[in-house]
């Protein structure tokens, strides 16, 4: 696998998995909450699965983190039932993701 599309790859699963954690935050008591906290967990693993092994410049972890937000800024826009503040707690989500990888 090339390594754009490595980048491509790992910001896909942290960007959902910032979204998941994200509609678990803002709708705890939802059926769904309990699945997308699991969820998480696996978007993780498959991102740090890939993430791990390789050497990383600085350039490539930006490429990342901006392919990410891009991703997650366009999957909580189509998430409608998640409360509007979901923008607000996208940067910090990803950071979050991100610093699990290293």
């Amino acid at each position: 696998m090339g390594k754009q599309k490595e980048i491509r790859e790992i910001a896909r699963f942290i960007a959902l998995a910032a979204v998941h954690k994200i509609a678990s935050l803002l709708n705890p008591s939802a059926i769904y909450a309990e699945k997308y906290r699991k969820e998480y967990t696996n978007f993780v693993k498959q991102a740090e699965h890939i993430f791990l092994g390789k050497n990383w410049n600085m350039d490539d972890k930006d490429k990342i983190r901006a392919e990410a937000q891009k991703q997650a800024h366009n999957a909580l826009q189509s998430r409608d039932y998640i409360e509007k503040k979901k923008f607000k707690l996208l940067d910090r989500e990803i950071t979050e993701v991100l610093e699990e990888l290293k």
